[in-house]
């Protein structure tokens, strides 16, 4: 007997089979010991999260959590770290085998981005500890006091950036359907704070070439009023220039947008809906923004704008009446003065501002029509006197409103520079349609009735998806991912909450020879040219159809109310369709169609996976989403975080509800 296992132990196999057992043990304990300091760094991550919000930034305790993170997972690294190469031999493990397979690559990116929070707080410190200590500081001196320390940092923004990349690298490789609940939710608190490492380290490197700190800057900014919706966040009412130079705002002017075009020049062709529908034969500047894309849309408008104008910019700035509202909110009370005298504030600002646009008592027409958007420079003028006339401003507070503008498409940024745009176009804050390699989603609402009704139009979204297996794919196909089909609805609600005018619905021009007020123009019946971008290669099954008489539309031609394809557009797949959604009245309009191939991704763990990114339309408020998802009868659902599950005969329903105060985006992981 002793002889036999003397033998069995000199076999290799056994003993490599002896190893890898010494080792799993080993590592068991370990994961036992680590499971205690993940309980920590949840803690930590937390109280970073709650630190960096509110007014009251607590930098000195965020970055003492911050550093302390790093040295837990130094020191897990150190105790574990040898073990990684054999890592993910040891799924098999009961209970933890998950986890210790996923522990390399969610080892990195975690200590990755802890590194880069940690590197790029302490850049920011010298800088926001200075103002911190004054409290509350003049907003214009501010922005002159960043740009030597902002500039000086540039080494370590750029350093803590390398490590946040490397972060994102190794988070890709994470399989979180192996993951247990407690290292998910670890993961999850990680990805929250992810987005806020990510602002602080573009603004860093953002910040000071924006400023000018080599040289004036020329903006365009492009002034968008919401309440009549066009691509990229609304009409253009005015448009101003702003120039900075190391922190100080050299002018800032604003014009109508109609006295932009100079039209004893040659103007391209308008795109084809707009001359088609609105009669608009040249491409002037108030109608520049109408790509969703807003790199596109800012290229155009800085040529036209150079057209009229005969000057070049540097970038194109928009941004919509939500945008001043939380600048308005954050900065405190504005007293206005030149076109209007009024004191505005958040809850007031937007019903001043359709006031100032109305008429006034004994105006005449004519002085009306050349005045009525005088209020919108002198709103500028007032804002940029309070914020640079000396009034104390909580610089926390403005930035955030900036900040939360920027993440809510209320605030757009264009910058013709290739060193600086890939830093706007990793935080989405240039407004350009984003790539993805799952199903995509966008609704683009242009507003053709020329008037101001989506003021009192409200729209939700019900998007539905149902996966079903394809039994035609190749095995080799099926590894790749393409094993299941996947067929789409999306179901538009509309609700117009007007009723001041009477009934019928007839597009027509506002008639500035004579006055009309705005609130007349909020009350007319909406006529919506729908847009929606979806996958490139999906195919429409189904559609409402909108016919639309001639007598009732500009060109007298009307509409068969079938919708059209339009040019794909940023690798996106565009329909169209033109409706009218009547005062007091509710509008549905859906579209069925089948997504292309490769929707839903085979893991190597045999688990398949579909995602869904669907971007915000710049210049909407929280449109509702809801969102349904029918998985293939049989499948067993792995991950779907913040949905609801509901069983049924033909196969699991995830649902999510959302809004779109944001781009929203989802990820679900199902076994077939």
């Amino acid at each position: 007997m002793s002889t036999r296992i003397s033998a069995r132990l000199r076999d290799p196999r056994t003993l490599i089979w002896l190893g890898l057992l010494i080792i799993a043990l080993t590592l068991v304990g370990m994961v036992v010991r680590v499971y205690g300091d993940v309980r920590d760094l949840q803690v930590r991550l937390s109280r970073v999260e709650q630190l960096t919000q509110g007014d009251n930034l607590d930098l000195a305790q965020a970055r003492g959590d911050l550093s302390a993170i790093r040295a837990d997972l130094a020191d897990i690294g150190g105790d574990i770290g040898w073990l990684f190469p054999v890592c993910p031999l040891l799924g098999w493990l009961p209970q933890v085998g998950g986890d210790v397979a996923e522990m390399p690559p969610l080892f990195y990116s975690t200590y990755a981005l802890v590194a880069a929070a940690d590197i790029v707080f302490d850049a920011w410190a010298p800088l926001v500890s200075g103002v911190s200590q004054q409290g509350t500081t003049p907003t214009g001196t501010l922005a002159e006091q960043m740009i030597g320390p902002l500039a000086q940092q540039r080494a370590q923004f750029a350093r803590a950036k390398s490590y946040l990349d490397a972060a994102a690298a190794y988070r890709a490789q994470v399989r979180t359907s192996n993951l247990s609940a407690r290292v998910s939710a670890l993961l999850l608190k990680a990805d929250r704070v992810r987005p806020l490492v990510t602002v602080a380290i573009n603004g860093g490197l953002l910040l000071p070439q924006l400023l000018g700190a080599d040289g004036a800057r020329t903006y365009l900014l492009i002034a968008q009023n919401e309440e009549e919706l066009r691509a990229t966040g609304g009409y253009i009412s005015a448009v101003g220039t702003l120039t900075v130079e190391r922190g100080k705002i050299l002018s800032l002017d604003f014009m109508d947008a109609y006295a932009v075009d100079d039209l004893d020049n040659v103007y391209p062709p308008a795109p084809a809906p707009l001359e088609t529908y609105m009669l608009a034969y040249q491409w002037l500047f108030r109608d520049g923004n109408w790509s969703p894309d807003f790199p596109t849309s800012a290229r155009t408008l800085a040529q036209l704008y150079e057209r009229g104008q005969y000057k070049r910019v540097d970038g194109v700035i928009a941004l919509d009446q939500e945008m001043v509202r939380l600048l308005v909110v954050a900065i405190g009370p504005i007293d206005v003065t030149g076109a209007t005298n009024a004191t505005v504030t958040g809850d007031n600002l937007v019903g001043y501002m359709r006031a100032a646009w109305s008429p006034k008592v004994g105006e005449q027409t004519a002085d009306w029509a050349a005045s009525r958007k005088n209020f919108i420079g002198a709103l500028a003028k007032s804002l940029q006197a309070r914020l640079l006339g000396g009034a104390r401003v909580s610089w926390v507070a403005f930035g955030r409103a900036v900040y939360a503008a920027l993440r809510k498409r209320h605030l757009l940024i264009y910058l013709d520079e290739p060193t600086l745009a890939p830093l706007l176009a990793s935080t989405s804050w240039d407004g350009a349609l984003r790539a993805t390699d799952g199903d995509y989603l966008m609704v683009v609402d242009s507003n053709f009735g020329f008037n101001k009704a989506n003021a009192l139009v409200d729209e939700s979204l019900d998007y539905a998806v149902t996966i079903e297996p394809d039994p035609s794919t190749a095995q080799d196909q099926r590894r790749a991912g393409l094993a299941f089909s996947a067929h789409a609805t999306l179901t538009l609600h509309y609700q117009h909450h007007g009723s001041l005018t009477p009934p019928g619905c007839v597009q027509h021009t506002v008639p500035y020879d004579t006055q009309i007020s705005y609130n007349v123009l909020m009350n007319q019946c909406y006529l919506d040219f729908l847009r929606l971008y979806v996958p490139q290669g999906s195919t429409l099954r189904a559609a409402t159809r909108e016919p639309i008489a001639p007598s009732v539309l500009l060109n007298q031609k009307g509409r068969a109310g079938e919708p059209e394809q339009l040019p794909s557009e940023a690798g996106k797949g565009v329909w169209a369709t033109l409706f009218f959604v009547a005062q007091n009245s509710l509008h549905d309009v859906r579209f069925k169609y089948d997504l292309p191939r490769g929707m839903v991704s085979a893991l190597s763990d045999g688990a398949y996976r579909y995602t869904l990114l669907v971007q915000k339309q710049p210049g909407t408020l929280a449109n509702a989403l809801r969102v349904t998802v029918t998985l293939p009868r049989g499948a067993m659902l792995v991950r779907a975080d913040g949905a609801s599950v509901e069983s049924s005969a033909d196969g699991a329903r995830i649902s999510y509800a959302l809004n779109l105060a944001s781009d929203a985006s989802i990820e679900l992981v199902f076994r077939p």
